[in-house]
């Protein structure tokens, strides 16, 4: 009897950052594009590209309603790529839209589909990361397995769909 061993291979960081990239980027688009249109935030941005333009607008001097704007446009966008992503990581691409034109998917320690709890606890820490403490997305450069702090937790890899066993 043969007994068969089935490689893991990690996504590469770049692969991640431009799954990540293309995930979040149509998503901050479309809130963006809701705040400019339904909400005060149109004026409020226009008036500060005016004063930044004349070199009369200092950082320090932000108004906090337009910080306030600028938070919830974030905050927002954060909480739509988790949702997003906890629910896409249950489905058979195993990963969000960008994940799976990249060739890349979300499994447990070996790789196989994970549960929808695992998807969500994993998902509920990236949203905590990335609005609270986005700095920690660095440690996926540090991690050997290219983790971020959110799969150390979840016990999850970000892992190559591509089988490189016929080369």
């Amino acid at each position: 009897m043969e007994v068969k061993v089935k490689t893991i291979y990690i996504a590469p960081k770049l692969k991640r950052l431009l799954a990540y990239i293309i995930d979040v980027l149509p998503i901050t688009i479309i809130v963006f594009y809701y705040f400019i249109s339904f909400t005060g935030y149109s004026e409020l941005f226009s008036e500060y590209i005016k004063l930044a333009e004349s070199g009369a607008l200092e950082m320090s001097k932000l108004d906090p309603a337009f910080i306030k704007y600028t938070n919830n446009i974030n905050m927002i966008v954060v909480v739509i790529l988790g949702l997003y992503s906890a629910y896409s990581e249950t489905t058979s691409w195993q990963g969000t839209f960008g994940k799976k034109i990249l060739k890349i998917k979300v499994g447990d320690s070996l790789g196989q589909p994970i549960d929808g709890e695992t998807s969500f606890k994993r998902n509920v820490m990236k949203i905590i990361v990335l609005s609270a403490l986005p700095l920690l997305m660095i440690w996926v450069f540090f991690d050997k397995k290219n983790r971020g702090p959110y799969d150390v937790i979840a016990k999850t890899l970000v892992v190559s769909s591509k089988d490189y066993s016929g080369r």
